[in-house]
């Protein structure tokens, strides 16, 4: 999910630097589209990392929080992103990915990929 998140950021950075960035300038029905996919966006995710930490395969000192910082790391993609750089989004996604478990998961705790989540819903 986060994989995918962040590669998103990355394929479609001038979309999102304007949902992002400059949702002030948009119209008031397009404020209220973003706020409305941001508000699903982080509920899914927050629930997904709270079924984590249920199962023992995460650990995190608040999940509300920690959210936030996961949107943050993603969202913050299309700030910088260029296609002319360095790594692709699907590569960014990968990375991204690898970051999120490391910040969720305790040292020595349960991050074998072999134990991940598949998303519910």
């Amino acid at each position: 999910m986060i994989a995918r998140f962040a590669e998103w950021h990355g394929r479609h950075d001038r979309l999102a630097r304007v949902a992002q960035y400059e949702i002030r300038a948009l119209p008031p029905e397009h404020v209220a589209e973003i706020r409305q996919l941001r508000h699903l966006v982080t509920e899914r995710i927050e629930g997904e990392l709270a079924r984590g930490v249920r199962m023992g395969i995460f650990t995190v000192p608040e999940t509300h929080e920690t959210v936030r910082a996961i949107l943050s790391l993603c969202i913050d993609i299309a700030r910088w992103f260029s296609p002319a750089g360095p790594r692709t989004p699907s590569e960014l996604g990968a990375m991204y990915a690898e970051l999120v478990l490391r910040m969720v998961t305790a040292p020595g705790g349960a991050a074998d990929p072999a134990r991940l989540l598949p998303v519910s819903g």
